[in-house]
C-alpha cells in the first residue's frame, strides 16, 4: 500500500507486547484497555520528527481514532500524544 500521511499524524498497528526486561522477567500485556496503548509505527506524516517507521510506541488513548485499511487495523495518533518510543 502506498499511503501518504500528512502533518504530525502517525498510523500505527496495534500490538501485544511480550517483552523481557533487564532482569529476565517477561511481561505479557493481555488487558484490552492497556493493550491499546502500544503500537508499531507503519506510516508517518511529513511533519513527524521524533518517531520513525518501525518504532514501537506508547501513546495516550484519549480520543483515539481507529482506521481499517485493506483489512489492517491502525491507530491514528498525533505525534504529541506519543509518550515513549522503543525503537
Amino acid at each position: 500500500m502506498k499511503l501518504k500521511v500528512l502533518g504530525k499524524n502517525i498510523l500505527a498497528k496495534p500490538i501485544e507486547l511480550n517483552k523481557e526486561n533487564e532482569v529476565g522477567l517477561v511481561a505479557t500485556v493481555n488487558n484490552d484497555k492497556f493493550k491499546k496503548n502500544y503500537g508499531i509505527v507503519e506510516f508517518i506524516g511529513d511533519e513527524v520528527s521524533k518517531v520513525k517507521v518501525g518504532d514501537i510506541i506508547v501513546f495516550k488513548t484519549q480520543e483515539l481514532n481507529q482506521l481499517e485499511i485493506e483489512n489492517n487495523k491502525y491507530f491514528l495518533i498525533i505525534q504529541d500524544d506519543v509518550i515513549a518510543i522503543d525503537g
